[in-house]
Order: structure tokens, then sequence, then C-alpha cells
């Protein structure tokens, strides 16, 4: 995976863009990723941005798990 794509998916799930990175703590992250961005928890025109903030959290979680157990 290229560091960039890496970076970017840190920062999705508001995680450092750097540094060691375990899948508790990516699972963390998902987790408040998730219930912040969940489209069932917004209205109106704030729903369609919750719904791809919320693809955005679970392809950077796939990712990076797919990543860590890689290694």
């Amino acid at each position: 995976m290229r560091q960039t794509d890496l970076r970017s998916q840190r920062l999705a799930l508001g995680l450092n863009a750097s540094g060691p990175l375990n899948l508790e703590d990516v699972k963390n992250a998902y987790r408040s990723c998730a219930l912040k961005w969940h489209p069932d928890r917004h209205q109106g025109p704030s729903k369609v941005v919750a719904e791809e903030k919320f693809k955005a959290c679970s392809s950077a979680y796939q990712s990076l798990c797919n990543n860590i157990s890689l290694n």
C-alpha cells in the first residue's frame, strides 16, 4: 500500500498520520467514526455528508485491517 493511501486512511479514522498502529487502535477509531457519521443519526442535507464520511470510515477500516493482518 502506498504511504499516501495509508496516511489518508489513518486520517479518515482520526488516527495519527504516522507511528505505530495496532488492530485495537483501528477498531476503536472505527467505532468512534461510525457512531459519529452513521447516516441513521443524521437528517436532511447533513445525511448526504454523513453517508460519504461513513463510507470513507468503512473503507479506511477495511484497508487498515487488511494491511495490519498482512504484516
